[in-house]
This record gives structure tokens, sequence and C-alpha cells, in this order.
């Protein structure tokens, strides 16, 4: 089953190509299963702006719920910038916990911390995710904001860059309809003027068949500064 999403993300590669830091990224849940190893494969794509080439983006990850409030994983990042050759770009280990499930009291309140070392500048990083999410019937709220230092992250390594992202799920029979939204803030001693910063808009449909999950996304850009097109697929595997 891995051989099989392994090689229809190699499919998908050469049609997507997104910088690190205006790039979409997913919003992080709080549903850990004890015992279980999800596996995620995440392909980005964002069209080029004037000032950026293309990238493309290509995430693996795996996450291991020691209980129902603790995960364990790693995520590889690689990136394709323009017509460069697709590089391993950073690998990081995560913690994720929950203070509050959301499946058993409605409401999620935890944390990810990550620590990301980047091959290109040898340089060690850190990331901090608050995780809220509340539950309304069929419909889910999730929200992330992100604090990081470190080479790759808006700060440069000398301040805490910081960001947002937000999703609404509408939870239906065949899967998920969802809208997301997401964009950097600058860093904590400089915030970013809205109209100079990156901000991103889009919709998501998710799919289910046993273990296998896939998402489709497609995103616009809110500021000159956004590409104007970002494409997301995701493959996961439980």
């Amino acid at each position: 089953m891995r051989r099989c999403i392994a090689a229809t993300a190699l499919i998908f590669a050469p049609l997507f190509a997104a910088h690190a830091e205006s790039v979409v990224d997913q919003v992080e849940r709080l549903d850990i299963e004890r015992g279980e190893f999800e596996w995620e494969l995440q392909n980005v794509y964002a069209q080029a702006t004037d000032d950026e080439a293309s990238v493309l983006l290509m995430n693996l990850s795996a996450e291991y719920g020691f209980s129902e409030r603790f995960a364990l994983g790693f995520e590889l990042e690689t990136e394709r910038e323009g017509a460069d050759r697709l590089s391993a770009d950073e690998v990081g280990l995560q913690f994720k916990f929950a203070v509050l499930n959301p499946e058993d009291d409605g409401f999620g309140l935890g944390a990810q911390f990550s620590l990301e070392h980047s091959f290109e500048d040898d340089e060690l990083g850190a990331e901090f995710r608050l995780l809220v999410e509340q539950r309304f019937q069929e419909f889910v709220l999730a929200t992330d904001i992100v604090l990081s230092t470190g080479a790759d992250s808006e700060a440069g390594g000398e301040s805490v860059g910081v960001r947002y992202q937000a999703r609404l799920d509408w939870e239906r029979s065949w899967g998920v309809f969802a809208l997301e939204a997401g964009g950097d803030l600058g860093t904590f001693d400089a915030f970013t003027d809205v109209d100079e910063a990156r901000h991103w808009l889009g919709a998501v449909a998710g799919f289910e068949a046993g273990p296998i999950g896939i998402e489709l996304g497609g995103f616009g850009g809110l500021t000159e500064e956004t590409p104007d097109l970002q494409l997301r697929l995701e493959l996961e595997l439980r």
C-alpha cells in the first residue's frame, strides 16, 4: 500500500512546482489515534511571481500515537525551485500533545513542537504550533498559530516568525469539503503590513477509501506578494 502511495506521488510530482516562505501548508489536527501509524505525502505547487520562481515542495511524514493525547513523528521535506533539481531541504522531529481531545471533549486544545535541520544551511531551527479545534455537529473549525525560527523561517534565524492557518471542514458521507486560509504575519519585533505580506484563501475536497485518504486543494493569493495560484495534493495512509 505504501509503495502505491509513493508511486502516485512520483506521477504527480512533475505537475507541481512553491517557495517555502509563500507555500500553503496543511492545518495540523488533534486527531491522534493510539497505537496507530499515520503516513502522509504532501505535494504543493505555487505559481511563480514577479520576484520568485515556482518551486516543487514534497513532504513525507509519519506519526505514531502513543496515546490519544501524545504522538511522535518525523517529516522529510524536498524542494525544487524553478528548473533546479529536486533535493532534500529539511528533516524534522515532531512532538504533538493534546490537552483536550476534540473527539471526547468537543473542543480541542494542544500543541506541536518541531526541531528541524536545514541541509542547505546546516542549521537547526524550531517551530511551535498552538492547535485549537472546535466541533459544531458536522462542522469542524481548526486553527494553528505558528511560531518559527531558523534558516527557513520568515525571521531569518534572528527573530521569531509568526504565521497562521485556519480551516473549516464540512464532514459528509463521501468525505469532507473545506475552506482554508493562511498567511505570514512577519515577526514579533516587526509585523508585516497587510499589503506586503503573503495571505491565501482556497477550497479543499477530501475523500476516503478504507485506510487511504486523498485531499485536493486550490488556493488563490490575496495580496500581490502571494502567488496567484497554489495547488496541494495530500495522500494519507492509516
